[in-house]
């Protein structure tokens, strides 16, 4: 029995359309997925661009592809789906929009673990992929219900996989690219470390550190400190943004890895884990958090009576590598 893929609920609409999906097989099996979808050619090379990086990537820390799937109908990934929330909608889901700086360094520790991953990731012959994530932002990091981060989105990606087609195009999210990236210039994986950085500011004090024009961009940092954070925020977690949010990147050389490495230990002598991550999605019933998650649960009628729509693929066939 081939396996099918039949969609359940719009999760998002936009460049990508994003489905809940089913996964069905043999003898009752059953798994939730993702859809990431779209009919538009430059968008569909996007997706390809994405395949082809994270296709060859496997860690706990990232958002699993499992298939990549194109016909004449357009093309689609087929990915992890995670029971949980970005970073964007979980912070904009509280009062202050900021988290405790324990669980704040928890959640960039793990971010940083798979980007590390990504960033040292070789091919099967142990060539090098130099890949660079190039829109780290709270809304491509997800966080899960068992409090566990995970980095998704790697349409924009470069690695030795994918050429660029587009050398001096700035592309990424505005308000967290590092100021190569935002001139056109060449990126490396110390781009990632200062978007990871503003994310990480972002969460300790609820706040932009960016500018909000291409003037101002950064403005913030031009003293070479980043603005004050909460007292609260440990000094060694201080030094550590210090380090990521610095602008010239040839002093910013703080690989991901070992950033992971001093946050956990910072938040280890708290005696903090990923339990203590895992309450912050709960909310109150009703709330922001609470009412995302019931609209992306399929029901049991839809677990066992999805009907394929008409252009489901089935999985293994009809794919353009």
């Amino acid at each position: 029995m081939t396996s099918r893929l039949r969609k359940i609920r719009r999760i998002a609409r936009g460049d990508c359309d994003l489905w809940l999906a089913l996964r069905q097989g043999a003898a009752g099996f059953q798994r939730l997925l993702v859809l990431k979808e779209s009919r538009d050619p430059a968008v569909c090379d996007d997706l390809a661009r994405e395949a082809s990086i994270v296709g060859s990537l496997c860690h706990p820390n990232l958002v699993q592809v499992h298939d990549f799937l194109s016909n004449e109908h357009g093309s689609r990934l087929v990915m992890e789906y995670v029971d949980g929330a970005s970073l964007r909608l979980l912070t904009s889901a509280r009062p202050d929009r900021r988290l405790g700086w324990a669980v704040a360094s928890r959640i960039i520790a793990d971010a940083a673990r798979g980007l590390a991953y990504a960033h040292l990731a070789s091919d099967p012959q142990g060539n090098p992929l130099y890949v660079v994530h190039r829109d780290v932002t709270p809304a491509n990091l997800v966080v899960s219900t068992t409090g566990f981060t995970k980095v998704v989105d790697f349409g924009i990606a470069r690695s030795r996989l994918r050429v660029p087609t587009d050398p001096g195009l700035v592309r990424g999210t505005f308000a967290y690219l590092s100021p190569e990236q935002s001139s056109g210039g060449a990126v490396d994986w110390r781009s990632d470390v200062f978007s990871l950085g503003v994310v990480f500011y972002e969460l300790l004090t609820g706040k932009r550190l960016l500018g909000d024009t291409p003037r101002t961009l950064f403005a913030p940092l031009a003293s070479g400190t980043p603005p004050a954070l909460p007292a609260s925020v440990p000094s060694t977690c201080e030094e550590i943004l210090r380090r990521m949010i610095t602008l010239d990147p040839s002093r910013r050389g703080f690989p991901m890895d070992e950033i992971a490495d001093a946050l956990e230990t910072a938040v280890t002598g708290h005696s903090r884990s990923h339990a203590d991550v895992a309450p912050v999605l709960r909310g109150e019933p009703g709330s922001t958090l609470s009412r995302h998650r019931t609209a992306l649960q399929p029901s049991p009628q839809a677990l066992h009576h999805a009907t394929p729509p008409p252009t489901e693929i089935a999985v293994g066939q009809r794919r353009r590598e």
